[in-house]
């Protein structure tokens, strides 16, 4: 109803699990619903006139559900009972433009992406009807690989530095040391790397991180498996401040719950390249020292797995120039070179979630709406003259003129 991206049955992505202890049931619980009222791609631009689905069925359990008719009929009961009793056009309307009254001051103008959300909210009960007028359709996505994850190798190094509060965002001198003791891994872009995979290690920052909140400690170990051409990898360990204090003097088992980041590092091109390659995990921590205010020492060890993506959204595995997540979210085959997305201004964004097209600088709806071809940079819409503008034309027109009879020795 909503067109929410967001959610196990949306995106299949952003959404936690939680078994009920009442019920014994598990209960699928959505987060970071930022793409409601939603367009035919959550990538497209906020002008995008088409659709977001009616039904979602990218994930596992949806799509099988899909399968059963019982389920198709219940859902349409389902969907027509909310229009009826829970869908108000009128006060999402009004909700709309208050939320633009209040926003558009600081943020500028909204009024065209708030429009083409009004319409979009003011046609889809309609869009619902003609869709299920015949019964609910049958069709089913095509279920996608998912992006699961695999141990790739292992980690364990001893370090020392000085501690921040709050931590850089990039390393700055003097330089904290690392020792690697052991170390295996494998992937993509890196290939296999053994105990001495990674020759240069070229940093440790230790320091604390409130952006979740609370406070964290964050271990960022920089090191580059391929110098020459500045290739490497960061380890972004991140675990809770007073759970680190008990791994003074001892060792601690760090709790996974807050992600811990591993990132593929390319410094040898102009900016420099970081993606996420995968996970830290099952980390095990020890302290030396742990003076945990701003310019104290801190030293001590960790050992984790390496985890990386099995199917990785940003890997090519067709070779063929686009990732495999843009192929995904574009339309196109990930398995073969052949089959590419369309890019007609060749600005790395694909047409399916490009909002300009031809780059000629007027979006495609602009064009659709002056008639003309939003894939040709060479036809664009010619604004209507005003009065200023016509006689700044003349201006420079007679300007232009008395240029050229001076040139040629006239008056």
């Amino acid at each position: 109803m909503l067109g929410d991206w967001d959610g196990y049955f949306g995106g299949a992505n952003n959404f936690w699990i939680y078994k009920n202890p009442e019920t014994g049931l598990l209960e699928f619980l959505p987060w970071s619903n930022d793409d409601l009222f939603g367009r035919g791609s959550p990538f497209a631009s906020l002008l995008d006139t088409s659709d977001a689905p009616l039904v979602f069925t990218s994930s596992a359990l949806a799509n099988r559900l899909w399968g059963i008719e019982e389920i198709r009929l219940e859902y349409q009961l389902l969907m027509e009972s909310l229009f009826e009793q829970l869908w108000d056009e009128e006060v999402l309307v009004a909700t709309l433009q208050a939320r633009e009254a209040l926003i558009s001051p600081i943020a500028g103008d909204l009024s065209e992406a708030s429009a083409a959300t009004q319409a979009w909210i003011e046609r889809r009960e309609a869009t619902f009807a003609t869709a299920f007028a015949d019964g609910p359709p049958e069709d089913r996505a095509s279920l996608q690989d998912k992006n699961c994850t695999i141990l790739a190798g292992n980690l364990d190094f001893s370090f020392e530095n000085i501690y921040e509060d709050p931590l850089s965002q990039s390393p700055a001198a003097p330089f904290g040391t690392f020792d690697v003791n052991d170390f295996s891994f494998t992937s993509a872009p890196t290939g296999t790397l053994g105990a001495s995979g990674l020759p240069v290690a070229l940093e440790v920052q230790i320091g604390n991180d409130n952006a979740l909140g609370a406070d964290k400690l964050i271990l960022r170990a920089i090191a580059f498996h391929n110098a020459a051409a500045g290739q490497g990898l960061i380890f972004n360990l991140t675990v809770d401040q007073e759970e680190a204090l008990g791994a003074l003097g001892g060792e601690v088992a760090v709790n996974d719950a807050i992600p811990s980041f591993l990132l593929y590092l390319n410094a040898g091109v102009s900016p420099p390249a970081i993606f996420p390659l995968g996970f830290i995990a099952d980390t095990t921590l020890r302290l030396d020292q742990a003076d945990f205010t701003h310019g104290g020492t801190v030293s001590g060890n960790y050992r984790s797995s390496l985890l990386t993506f099995n199917g990785h959204p940003f890997m090519d595995a067709d070779v063929d120039g686009w990732s495999d997540f843009d192929e995904k979210f574009c339309g196109a085959d990930a398995a073969d070179n052949l089959i590419f997305p369309v890019d007609t201004d060749s600005d790395e964004l694909c047409n399916a979630l490009d909002a300009d097209d031809d780059g000629d600088g007027f979006s495609d709806l602009e064009e659709i709406a002056a008639g003309t071809d939003p894939l040709d940079k060479t036809v664009f819409p010619v604004p209507e003259p005003t009065a200023g503008s016509l006689a700044l034309a003349v201006l420079l027109t007679l300007g232009g003129l008395r240029r050229f009879a001076r040139s040629r020795g006239g008056d």
